[in-house]
């Protein structure tokens, strides 16, 4: 079973203490995406806002093999009303500011500093209205992260770049950059101990048969590239369960097939026991 640290970063000068601590190199094949790697570590730059971090996640997942398990990190500043600048949370729940949504990162473990909610923007915000982190980037992070991932492997660590006594105005790349630096240990540390939690505790993912279902219906291109990133996302999330052999067989079309398979998938939320999605 191969397992893979991804770590997801949305600015060029939050993401170079890690690379450079983690020897990480630019790959040359992916020149239009700032992504990074060694080893079982990935980086990807992704830009502001959360469609760039989602988008991110699902670049890495669909490079990498079927049978990959990802463990995802989403590493960045974040502002706060009262915590002090350069310190550092982890968020216990995550809010979409705009929708609402609301998702439970499961803590499967000792958290490595304070826990926090962390409100996803889709702009910078200024006012500190809630005792909680802000950012622009997390809820769309996890929400593309928990297709690929089960909950107590998808974490957004912040450090807290400005309040309401430290103008967010005040900040550059120089001060940014040091801001991670000092929790790059930490950070490394709470990867490698979610790595042990999954070599420990996660099944290998056996890839699951399409030969049954291409022979039956006539997929485009395009559809057979759907077809096998469901049968990823179903060997990850649901890997106690067959393909569905009975019911899909009613479907008359190949895109019947595939929305069928898109419901199955999505009808289970994917969380652990005592978490919840609001």
């Amino acid at each position: 079973m191969r397992i893979l640290n991804n770590f997801i970063v949305a600015l060029p000068s939050e993401a170079a203490p890690l690379i450079n601590s983690l020897e990480l190199s630019r790959c040359s094949e992916s020149s239009r995406v700032k992504l990074y790697r060694r080893d079982n570590y990935r980086l990807i730059i992704c830009g502001i806002g959360k469609t760039a971090a989602a988008a991110a996640v699902g670049y890495i997942a669909g490079t990498e093999s079927a049978d990959t398990r990802h463990i995802w990190l989403n590493i960045g500043i974040a502002g706060h009303s009262t915590l002090a600048k350069g310190s550092i949370g982890i968020a216990h729940r995550i809010i979409d500011q705009a929708t609402g949504t609301t998702y439970y990162p499961a803590m499967a473990f000792h958290t490595p500093c304070a826990s926090y909610s962390l409100v996803c923007h889709d702009a910078p915000d200024t006012t500190y209205a809630s005792d909680a982190m802000s950012d622009m980037e997390s809820s769309g992070f996890f929400a593309a992260a928990s297709k690929f991932s089960s909950v107590e492997f998808i974490h957004s660590l912040k450090i807290i770049s400005d309040n309401t006594s430290k103008d967010i105005r005040s900040l550059n790349r120089t001060t940014i950059s040091k801001m991670i630096a000092a929790h790059v240990k930490l950070i490394e540390s709470f990867a490698e101990l979610l790595e042990s939690i999954a070599v420990k505790h996660l099944p290998s993912v056996k890839a699951l048969p399409l030969d049954i279902l291409l022979a039956r219906w006539n997929f485009t291109a395009t559809q057979q590239s759907q077809l096998r990133d469901l049968a990823r996302r179903w060997a990850l999330l649901r890997p106690e369960h067959r393909w569905p052999t009975g019911e899909i067989f009613l479907c008359t079309s190949s895109h019947e097939a595939i929305e069928y398979l898109k419901s199955e998938l999505e009808s289970t939320p994917i969380k652990l026991q005592g978490s919840t999605t609001e």
